[in-house]
């Protein structure tokens, strides 16, 4: 009975932990979409610092499904700039190629204080049909100057990593 209430409480921990250290990042939501559709995706960024704020939020596409289609809705309080790319090989949305995709949005202007999160959303698409994950990799900046990387891709098997990219 011990070993059993032992394994029990050791199996729980197990669980406890990943889901923990999970709301220390930034992440991105829904956690599924259908591949071939549109998705609106939120970032939430908590704040982890004591003495500082967030002040900036950088979101990289991945560069190997570029989508046709990005909107981004306004926050009140921050602006947002979108850079984009041209394409070597022009994608089809709706019938048009498109030869020129966005890369990265990027949030500032406004503060995310210390104890508080925000979600900045974004809508795209067409979401690719050949991959099981996209990772956007983010970068979070705060107002003593610190920038936190969160670009890391869990190894083999979802391995955590310190650092993790929203997925």
């Amino acid at each position: 009975m011990k070993r059993t209430l032992l394994a029990a409480v050791a199996a729980g921990a197990v669980v406890v932990l990943p889901a923990t250290s999970a709301l220390a990042h930034v992440t991105v939501n829904p956690r599924e979409a259908t591949a071939g559709g549109y998705a609106k995706l939120a970032f939430r960024v908590p704040n982890e610092r004591d003495d500082a704020g967030t002040t900036r939020l950088e979101i990289n596409f991945p560069p190997e499904h570029p989508f046709g289609s990005v909107s981004v809705r306004p926050k009140a309080g921050w602006t947002y700039t979108k850079e984009e790319m041209t394409l070597t090989a022009p994608v089809k949305v709706h019938g048009e190629d498109i030869s020129k995709v966005v890369t990265k949005v990027t949030w500032a202007g406004g503060t995310v204080n210390p104890g508080e999160f925000e979600e900045f959303e974004i809508s795209l698409g067409p979401l690719p049909e050949n991959a099981d994950s996209l990772v956007f990799k983010a970068l979070q900046t705060y107002n003593s100057g610190e920038v936190v990387r969160w670009i890391e891709e869990g190894g083999p098997g979802g391995g955590e990593v310190e650092r993790a990219a929203p997925v």
